[in-house]
């Protein structure tokens, strides 16, 4: 075989393997897309399971009865329960990412990440995770 014939044999395996990686993507792309709709239809029912788990972390308050964010006072009849990580961004209505927040803070967080929420508001980011951490949260 001569060299010229083994470049073009090379040629067509390199080509092959880039289509076949191509092909890959488009359907690692596709399953992506069809789990962020899947979470999207689910969340209706992530939100009613946000109801329940707040039910879960009351005693939240008695430890620590104040916003972890700004340090508000809180009681059960102003406190708002707030996924830390959204669902909005694939946050699950879990014990562990939720914590009772003041009205304006739950407000202004929104969908919100906690991050961007503490850096638009100014808030003292490690502060706030060792309060997070203390109540036993993961973010």
């Amino acid at each position: 075989m001569h060299s010229f014939d083994a470049l073009k044999i090379n040629e067509a395996l390199l080509d092959s393997a880039i289509e076949l990686k191509q092909e890959a993507l488009r359907k690692k792309g596709q399953k992506n897309e069809n789990l962020k709709a899947k979470a999207k239809a689910y969340d209706g029912k992530q939100r009613d399971l946000g109801k329940s788990i707040r039910n879960n972390i009351k005693n939240q308050l008695t430890r620590h009865p104040f916003c972890p964010y700004c340090g508000q006072e809180l009681y059960i009849e102003n406190a708002h329960a707030d996924h830390i990580y959204p669902l909005a961004h694939g946050g699950l209505s879990t014990s562990n990412n939720m914590v009772f927040i003041c009205p304006p803070c739950n407000q202004s967080k929104s969908d919100k990440t906690l991050r961007e929420f503490l850096k638009e508001n100014q808030r003292d980011e490690k502060q706030v995770h060792i309060t997070l951490e203390s109540l036993g949260k993961r973010f």
